[in-house]
């Protein structure tokens, strides 16, 4: 988290068909696709350090569920990675922290602004750029569904 992401001051949009390379190899089986306003620019294979952290932190004892720091863990991560746009790795956080911890107003909050990102005309632009590719398939739903997605989460939590 300490390590900032190699970003171009100004990126240089790429045509579409180019800019969807095949990654370097990778072990999670995540792709990131790094877009800038609402144009895909790269691709990437995705890490597994989200997954070990979970891993770690979900095996704290007795209860990780009834422990203070695993709460804090997946609070401040879901906000850094909500800062940082990382929504490849928002998607499995979010359900592994709500998993865990399924009344939590602070997740429940995250979840909300996820699906309200995913319903921007970005996120919906990138998302629409890639729907010609069979091998890819993305976390992010059309507008009305992110929407209602954010009511049935609020409503399933009380």
């Amino acid at each position: 988290m300490l390590v900032p992401l190699e970003r171009s001051a100004v990126p240089t949009p790429t045509p579409e068909p180019d800019l969807l390379r095949k990654p370097r190899a990778s072990s999670s089986g995540r792709i990131i696709v790094e877009t800038e306003d609402g144009v895909a620019l790269d691709t990437e294979y995705g890490t597994l350090h989200w997954d070990i952290g979970r891993t770690t932190v979900e095996s704290a004892a007795p209860d990780p569920a009834r422990d203070e720091t695993v709460r804090a863990w997946y609070r401040a991560t879901m906000a850094y990675l909500e800062r940082e746009e990382q929504f490849a790795y928002v998607v499995p956080h979010l359900n592994a922290g709500l998993r865990l911890l399924p009344g939590d107003a602070h997740l429940l909050f995250y979840a909300g602004a996820m699906h309200e990102a995913f319903a921007s005309a970005s996120v919906q632009a990138a998302a629409r750029a890639l729907e010609s590719r069979s091998d890819l398939r993305s976390e992010v739903g059309s507008v009305e569904p992110e929407l209602e997605a954010i009511a049935k989460k609020l409503k399933s939590s009380m």
